[in-house]
């Protein structure tokens, strides 16, 4: 693309370090990140994962749950680190204690999801209710629910997962504004095509629920 001498770039990264972005930056073509806080970008769009987080999993607490597991992603990415902050200060906050068996983080995908629940369900009444930091290990998470028969753990994830909607488990969900970091990411870009300067914008996100029974 750089090579094609377009005017600019939106850009949806998978990793927070990337050589790409330092090639962008010394190629002088303006671009803004998406989705993810990428080191050397100074221009992003990004849902508030931490406040996310932590409402959805107060959510829970609201209805009754209070052995509230964690699934995360890769411990060493932004994006676990913020849900898993808004995680854990939502059980300080509402005065529940952290178990640490009850946290467990393998990767970002399905699979992982799956295998996550599975060894939470190995532990025995550690958790009645589970937060998955996104949408691809709720998913994950659901299919062994479902595979088990298990009505009787809620879940939390961040991010909208399509579950055919939903069975007799309990979903909370943060949803993303898609739209709108598509639009915002579009008019910072072009403001800095025209010269303008860089832009960091946290957008909140939005409660859905499932169910309102614990």
């Amino acid at each position: 693309l750089l090579q094609k001498r377009v005017d600019g770039l939106i850009i949806s990264s998978a990793v927070d370090k990337s050589d790409n972005i330092v090639l962008i930056k010394k190629s002088n073509v303006p671009f803004v990140l998406i989705d993810r806080k990428v080191a050397g970008a100074n221009s992003y769009v990004v849902s508030d994962n931490y406040n996310g987080a932590k409402t959805v999993v107060k959510y829970l607490v609201k209805l009754g749950y209070k052995r509230i597991g964690f699934i995360g992603g890769k411990a060493d990415t932004n994006i676990h680190k913020e849900r898993r902050k808004g995680y854990m200060d939502a059980l300080k906050e509402t005065g529940l204690k952290y178990n640490p068996i009850a946290e467990i983080s393998l990767g970002f995908d399905k699979e992982s999801g799956k295998k996550a629940m599975r060894m939470l369900l190995e532990l025995k009444k550690v958790s009645n209710a589970v937060f998955a930091a996104n949408n691809f290990l709720a998913l994950g998470a659901i299919e062994i629910l479902r595979e088990k028969n298990i009505k009787n753990i809620a879940l939390a994830e961040f991010d909208y997962a399509d579950f055919d909607r939903i069975g007799d488990t309990t979903v909370i969900s943060a949803i993303q504004d898609t739209g709108k970091i598509g639009e915002k990411s579009a008019e910072i870009l072009l403001d800095k095509i025209s010269g303008g300067k860089d832009k960091k914008i946290v957008l909140p996100v939005k409660l859905i629920t499932s169910k309102t029974e614990a």
